[in-house]
């Protein structure tokens, strides 16, 4: 069985294409700093999205584990300190931005099966 971060690593592979292939441009994959870390940044239509990769296999899926309960309000907390660093280190402030989270269940036969992708946008928007 493939371990956490190979898993990690096919999710962020997949959420790519994803986003590439509905016109995302992708500014920064694993921006990191010593307080947190955004999967993936890219631009659409002028908004900046900061985009958590969450990915779980089949069997966990199985099991009622479903990838978008593993984001926390901690963890959108951490993405925002980690988004608002990384637009003022860009001079980006006066671009509109956003949280995003894609959700996705790796299939457990890679061969007959494609992921299972959940696009959750604005996640931080009240409603």
């Amino acid at each position: 069985m493939k371990n956490r971060k190979d898993i990690g690593n096919y999710g962020e592979d997949v959420a790519e294409m994803f986003l590439m292939k509905r016109g995302f441009t992708i500014l920064h994959r694993n921006y990191r700093l010593f307080f947190g870390e955004i999967d993936i940044i890219a631009e659409k239509d002028g908004i900046i999205r900061f985009v958590e990769v969450k990915t779980v296999s089949q069997e966990t899926y199985s099991r009622g584990i479903k990838p978008e309960d593993h984001v926390t309000r901690e963890k959108i907390s951490r993405i925002m300190k980690v988004a608002e660093f990384f637009l003022s280190n860009n001079n980006l402030f006066h671009k509109a931005s956003q949280i995003d989270v894609i959700s996705i269940v790796k299939p457990s036969d890679m061969l007959h099966m494609k992921p299972e992708i959940l696009f959750f946008e604005n996640v931080t928007r009240e409603n």
